[in-house]
């Protein structure tokens, strides 16, 4: 008998796109799977659609619980799921019919723990994009430093094929924004194999109202708690090249949070925390030597002079027209 896949499907107010995302699941050619929909306490007819499709295929696993966020639904999914493998796919997105066949293929044969596969957004608002790879085999220090080395789609859980055990000792952060952002270099650090193919397999819908393309709100600058913590992973491992990368990254996520008016102050709690986080990475970055001289300066505009910092980066943007002009 075949193996189980089971395929985490975390449920909120998404009854535009659901039965799209439901069937392509339910009509993958690769057949033995558990379906685990998570309805996190949706107010619209997402329940009843939940519903509906468990009533029609005995695959399916719904739970109803009070709205948690993303991160607490798929940590839902990960303590009730049975089956050898795991796959995440969000309730607005799908997956083309042969996307668990060829992954499960791929990873059996390399006998390894992650399978990762291409990505290929979709949207009324915007044009398609592809996220290809070459096909390749990869153990997790060399993920980490392909993946996590600059701002990549590969950095979330969605479009791979895990084996269960990837999650014993592991659960998503929960009530963050970017919860993606959190965990998965840690994961990838204890990883032995990984096997990248190119095939375009996982479609990611991508629409206005999507997190990572809605306004910047001080939820969304939970990106730089994330990679405030993912740069301490890397010093604790002594992967300074990493961590240097991270800092760099974190100060852009920074910079964007700034630039969007969040602006550390009295009143606001959040922001107050998250300029502790980066000053912290920042003076840390400093005293081990991972932090070069122009990034040194730029930091300490961005924690002291904030205002100056984004002055020189609008100038900085500007055409070079406009400069010729003036």
């Amino acid at each position: 008998m075949k193996e189980t896949v089971s395929i985490i499907v975390p449920v909120y107010n998404v009854e535009k796109y659901l039965e799209e995302c439901v069937d392509s699941i339910i009509n993958q050619t690769y057949k033995n799977l558990e379906i685990i929909l998570i309805d996190d306490g949706s107010t619209d007819r997402s329940s009843e659609i939940c519903d509906r499709y468990a009533k029609a295929d005995d695959r399916i696993l719904v739970i109803h619980q009070k709205n948690g966020g993303l991160s607490d639904a798929r940590n839902t999914g990960l303590d009730n799921c049975s089956g050898d493998f795991i796959m995440f796919v969000d309730s607005d997105d799908r997956i083309k019919p042969e996307t668990v066949e060829i992954m499960y293929k791929e990873l059996k044969d390399a006998d390894a723990e992650i399978c990762i596969g291409g990505i290929q957004q979709f949207g009324n608002k915007t044009e398609p994009i592809t996220i290809e790879q070459t096909r390749k085999y990869i153990n997790g220090t060399e993920a980490l430093n392909e993946y996590f080395g600059h701002i990549a789609y590969y950095v979330v859980a969605c479009g791979k094929l895990y084996k269960k055990e990837c999650f014993n000792n592991l659960r998503f952060d929960t009530g963050k924004i970017h919860e993606d952002e959190f965990i998965l270099h840690k994961l990838f650090y204890e990883i032995k194999k990984i096997v990248c193919i190119n095939d375009l397999l996982y479609e990611y819908r991508r629409t206005g109202s999507s997190i990572t393309l809605s306004a910047y709100t001080i939820h969304n600058a939970d990106v730089v708690e994330a990679f405030g913590k993912r740069f301490e992973f890397f010093i604790e491992k002594k992967l300074n090249i990493l961590a240097s990368k991270t800092f760099s990254i974190m100060t852009s996520s920074y910079l964007c949070m700034l630039k969007n008016g969040f602006f550390p102050n009295k009143t606001n709690k959040r922001e107050k925390e998250l300029r502790k986080i980066y000053k912290k990475c920042f003076e840390e970055g400093k005293k081990i030597g991972i932090i070069d001289f122009r990034r040194k300066v730029r930091g300490a505009f961005l924690l002291y002079l904030p205002h100056l910092s984004i002055c020189m980066s609008f100038i900085k943007h500007l055409p070079k027209k406009f400069h010729a002009e003036s």
